[in-house]
């Protein structure tokens, strides 16, 4: 289920614009397409997005919230932004924007549930899975074990669930595509999500007529 189709025309004019046409795709989510960056000697991709609440995540998370003083946040290498305003001035719903390159790899789940019991502490409503007293109890109990991956986590979720309310954004799965590596450091690439977006591509995707524009 995918909220744009590669093969449309806008989709194609904006790859050729960036140096894309005929680079392999490396990633694929409901929202976005990642490419590896044209250039070999950089170590970075190249992500194409819809998601108003990944690109929010990237862009506000980071100037407003100050998220990207987290080692858990990706690494921004460009924002296109003469680029992207052309997109918002043409009414657009894409997005560009350069990234560090990540791997996929078996990442931390004492961080994940970590960011899920003190994201809660601060919202108890943004998590996917609600967060029990007991769960509350064992991130207290982690935190006197742990007590450095405790702060660090612990200010980032709080950022991220500030962020995210203020947007009336989610925090979404921290699993797969959602959450990366970079050497054995574990970093949330795509952590949030708009609800309302998401409920309006899945509608699209169950009408029969709509299928063939919205998947690939």
């Amino acid at each position: 289920m995918h909220s744009f189709n590669l093969k449309h025309r806008q989709a194609q004019r904006l790859l050729s614009r960036v140096g894309l046409t005929g680079q392999k795709l490396i990633g694929r989510g409901s929202f976005s397409a990642v490419y590896a960056h044209p250039d070999q000697t950089r170590a970075s991709v190249i992500k194409i997005t819809t998601d108003k609440a990944g690109y929010a995540y990237l862009d506000e998370g980071a100037r407003c919230y100050n998220l990207n003083n987290s080692a858990y946040f990706p690494r921004v290498v460009d924002y296109h932004e003469e680029l992207n305003q052309e997109l918002i001035d043409d009414e657009s719903e894409f997005r560009v924007i350069e990234l560090e390159r990540l791997a996929k790899g078996r990442v931390s789940s004492l961080e994940i549930r970590l960011m899920y019991a003190y994201a809660s502490r601060t919202f108890d409503d943004l998590t996917p899975l609600r967060v029990t007293a007991e769960d509350q109890a064992w991130a207290d109990k982690m935190a006197s074990k742990h007590p450095e991956v405790a702060e660090r986590v612990e200010e980032f979720a709080s950022r991220l669930a500030t962020f995210c309310a203020d947007y009336y954004f989610r925090i979404d799965g921290l699993r797969g595509g959602n959450s990366m590596l970079r050497g054995d450091q574990l970093v949330l690439n795509d952590p949030v999500f708009c609800a309302t977006a998401m409920k309006r591509v899945r509608t699209r995707f169950a009408n029969d007529g709509m299928h063939r524009l919205y998947y690939h």
